[in-house]
């Protein structure tokens, strides 16, 4: 029994020996821990940058970042240097070999300008569309408060999407300050309306030079005042809520005038002195084929609003610029005679031009004279009056064909008569002598289809200076039995 018990001693003696052998081999290993671990960086700072030292830990060390849109971080040696980007807050997690880890928490704040999409308002309290606003704040630092100068003007507030909402009371002006987290303030100036300020229709109003012309105020909020950036030409002055202008010279002048609310309106009126043109005469308003050759009135003054009769032969219109008349004779409608009259509708004025002829210019566009029966032109390049005894009259002879029939005086080939009666003969003025026909002449000479004409006119026509040798040409007019219309004969003796 002694001796059991002397072996359990000595294996109890060994075994302790060997565990305290044992224990001097295990490796020891530090807590990892850093010298801050809350910190807060300036991100639009001079130096947006922190730097945390680790004061113990074993080695190896690796970061996690919970969102890096926020900070990033690098290690160099044993310190993180943290960069801020954007503001919120974020963790980074170090951990070493040993899977010790340490935290930091990370606050990054930004610094924005106030600012929001508009700096100034105008509400209307009789308009349900713009009696209220609505601001979008475009940049700040949060935690917004927005209050009125004049809450018996307007009112503001903030919506659930951080949009500022004014509201129009009464009309005056107040300020609408916001502020943010910051205490970052900006203001949005406001101006609260009762009418819009709206004036008389000026187009075509015309102020007379030494005379005085009214414009109406239809709607505005008093207190008007009113200035002439030409007034050379026209000066303004407020009189009885309208505005009253003067004319000085000729010309145009623009005026701006502004309400209480300091709403403006611009507008422009042309002074003149009256209507005047130099044009009384024209010798010929031509015809104008294939090509814009125009012939034109100048306006030496007027008030741009006329009324223009021309007659059915001629087109007379007012240039865009209002500083002529254009001229152009209508395609088929050759006369003689003719008359434009044109009114200035502002100064009740009326001037008339007399025309000698509507006509294609044969000279410069054809070399030729021409005539018009029933609607279709022939040219021609000559014709005479003939004696046609046998039939009693005497005819005017034109056409395609104008060779005699050999042996046959008086007779031509293709072309037409114009007959009547030898007893009356024709006399200018007259315009139905007995026995009027037009007479066409067939290949052999002799009459083909013969019509009754009546409303005959023969007329010498005047050779404007400069344009040709007067050298007979003479102007024959009718109307063909059964037709509305003038027929047009231009001939030479």
């Amino acid at each position: 029994m002694k001796r059991n018990i002397l072996y359990l001693a000595g294996a109890l003696l060994s075994s302790a020996i060997l565990m305290l052998s044992c224990s001097e081999d295990l490796p020891t290993y530090s807590e990892l821990t850093v010298n801050k671990t809350d910190i807060f960086i300036q991100a639009d700072g001079q130096n947006p940058k922190e730097t945390v030292n680790i004061t113990s830990g074993n080695g190896n060390y690796k970061l996690d970042i919970a969102d890096d849109n926020i900070a990033t971080a690098t290690i160099e040696g044993n310190s993180v240097i943290i960069n801020g980007l954007h503001n919120g807050e974020t963790t980074i997690t170090i951990t070493d070999w040993t899977k010790h880890s340490a935290v930091i928490n990370v606050k990054v704040k930004e610094d924005f300008e106030l600012k929001t999409d508009k700096e100034e308002i105008t509400l209307f309290l009789n308009d349900e569309k713009k009696n209220t606003a609505l601001i979008n704040i475009t940049s700040g630092n949060g935690g917004y408060k927005v209050e009125s100068s004049n809450e018996q003007v307007a009112t503001a507030e903030l919506n659930d999407n951080n949009q500022i909402l004014i509201t129009a009371l009464s009309s005056d002006f107040c300020d609408v300050i916001l502020t943010d987290a910051d205490g970052n303030k900006t203001t949005i100036k406001v101006g609260v309306c009762e009418n819009y300020l709206v004036l008389e229709e000026t187009v075509g109003k015309v102020c007379v030079v030494n005379q005085t012309l009214s414009v109406g105020i239809i709607s505005g909020n008093d207190n008007y005042s009113v200035v002439s950036e030409n007034p050379e030409i026209a000066t303004a002055q407020i009189v009885d809520e309208g505005v009253e202008i003067s004319g000085i010279s000729k010309g145009e002048a623009n005026f701006t005038i502004t309400d209480r609310m300091k709403q403006t309106s611009t507008f422009k009126v042309k002074v003149s002195g009256g209507f005047d043109i130099n044009v009384t005469h024209i010798d010929t308003v031509y015809i104008i084929k294939d090509y814009d050759r125009i012939q034109t009135i100048p306006i030496i003054d007027g008030s741009g609003s006329y009324e223009i009769n021309a007659g059915g032969s001629i087109e007379c219109t007012l240039s865009e610029d209002k500083s002529e008349f254009i001229l152009k004779g209508i395609d088929s409608k050759m006369a003689r005679n003719q008359k434009i009259t044109i009114k200035d509708l502002i100064f009740d004025e009326t001037r008339e031009i007399s025309v000698d002829w509507v006509d294609y210019d044969f000279y410069n566009d054809y070399g030729i004279a021409r005539y018009y029966i029933a609607g279709e032109y022939v040219k021609i390049t000559d014709s005479d009056f003939q004696d046609d005894s046998a039939n009693g009259r005497v005819r005017i002879r034109v056409g395609t064909g104008r060779t005699f029939a050999i042996g046959t005086k008086g007779k031509v080939k293709n072309g037409y008569l114009v007959g009547f009666s030898n007893e009356t003969g024709y006399e200018p003025g007259v315009k139905d002598p007995n026995n009027l026909v037009l007479a066409k002449i067939t290949a052999t000479g002799a009459d083909g289809a013969v019509s009754k004409i009546t409303e005959l006119e023969i007329v010498k026509r005047k050779i404007e200076e400069g344009r040709g040798a007067d050298d007979g040409q003479y102007w024959i007019k009718f109307k063909e039995e059964g037709r509305d219309e003038w027929s047009y004969i231009v001939t030479w003796l």
